[in-house]
């Protein structure tokens, strides 16, 4: 398969609006806006202890591939440092506290895989899209998805 296409296919299946007219996306983007205007100031957030996130991060697994910043689970679970585990704590409090984060967390790079080993790669059919996220929004996809395990500060 000629890398061209295939990046020319993913780009219209990844980047294209399906069923949404131009006139429903600047409206639910105006909505989008005068909530977030409504809930600057937050309501409560939660305390994460840098035990509780290392033995989060320690559970992930080994192997998986790296995002755009070639970061790999490895490279967190493997360079303990309190202090690098104390700015974790406080960059994730204030992303779910103060309900923002960072535009590169919303971004995955895409990897093609076959779905058979034994079949052609020649037809975009016999290939699947894998997204790969960053290693630092995955943590905070952890951490949000394990929330009743951190304090609750009002």
């Amino acid at each position: 398969m000629p890398i061209k296409k295939l990046e020319k296919q993913y780009k219209e299946l990844f980047n294209n609006l399906h069923n949404i007219v131009p006139e429903e996306q600047i409206k639910q983007e105006k909505i989008f806006e005068e909530n977030k205007k409504k809930n600057k100031k937050p309501k409560y957030g939660y305390k994460l202890e840098p035990d509780q996130l290392n033995d989060l991060i320690h559970d992930l697994p080994n192997g998986k591939a790296c995002g755009l910043s070639q970061l790999s689970y490895e490279h967190i679970k493997n360079c303990y440092s309190f202090t690098f585990l104390i700015y974790l704590c406080k960059m994730y409090e204030v992303m779910i506290r103060f309900p923002i984060i960072p535009e590169n967390f919303n971004i995955s790079e895409l990897k093609p895989l076959l779905k058979d080993p034994k079949g052609s790669n020649e037809s975009i059919d016999s290939l699947r899209p894998v997204a790969v996220s960053e290693v630092l929004a995955s943590g905070l996809r952890l951490i949000l998805n394990n929330l009743k395990f951190f304090s609750l500060v009002i």
